[in-house]
């Protein structure tokens, strides 16, 4: 709670507890986490930032809240213990259409393919931080664009265009926060080879 806190924006509740029942699943409900598997907490924790305050457009994006938040569990595990460690995928589509049943992909592809996506993106900013002379601060650079994201979807809906289509259009300034000055071209070109690589259905 205290780094995602401190990286995207302050707990936005009141209060968090945890209970256990007889089920088959962790499940992240607002401000009452229902845990089954207690090394899950991580993830059901981050859930309160990606799923609970940020919302997904519809179940077919359900790599959003997934995704990212696979992505900040591994992410805690960097901070923590010094190596990012979270699943990771290249099967199955992200982008699913909006009326997909949430029963047929609730499998590993939302969640690993999804933070793979994410930390893929990570790179790619990480790269464009370093051919700008700047390689210290490519993770500051990642962290800036999260933390944009965040706020500007906070209690909103976010689906895969709206998220590519903000990658495209705020990457560029929030980048220069960081010191990380590049041109729109490059910015245009890195979201559009991301997004093919990871949202178009024929290339999955």
């Amino acid at each position: 709670m205290i780094l995602m806190s401190s990286i995207l924006g302050p707990y936005p509740y009141q209060k968090l507890g945890f209970a256990t029942a007889p089920q088959a699943f962790n499940m992240e409900s607002v401000s009452m986490i229902v845990m089954v598997s207690p090394e899950a907490t991580t993830h059901e924790v981050a859930h309160h930032w990606w799923g609970n305050t940020v919302y997904i457009e519809h179940w077919g994006d359900l790599w959003i809240s997934e995704g990212l938040t696979s992505y900040f569990t591994g992410f805690y595990n960097e901070i923590a213990h010094g190596k990012y460690k979270e699943c990771s995928s290249t099967e199955g589509i992200l982008n699913n259409p909006s009326d997909t049943d949430p029963l047929k992909i609730f499998n590993d592809t939302p969640y690993c393919k999804g933070a793979a996506a994410i930390a893929d993106l990570r790179l790619s900013i990480e790269k464009i931080a370093k051919d700008s002379g700047q390689p210290a601060k490519g993770r500051d650079a990642f962290l800036s664009v999260m933390k944009g994201l965040f706020e500007n979807y906070r209690f909103k809906r976010l689906g895969s265009q709206s998220f590519v289509s903000f990658v495209r259009s705020n990457s560029r300034i929030l980048l220069a926060k960081e010191n990380v000055n590049t041109s729109q071209n490059i910015i245009d070109k890195m979201t559009d080879e991301w997004q093919e690589k990871w949202l178009t259905p024929t290339r999955n």
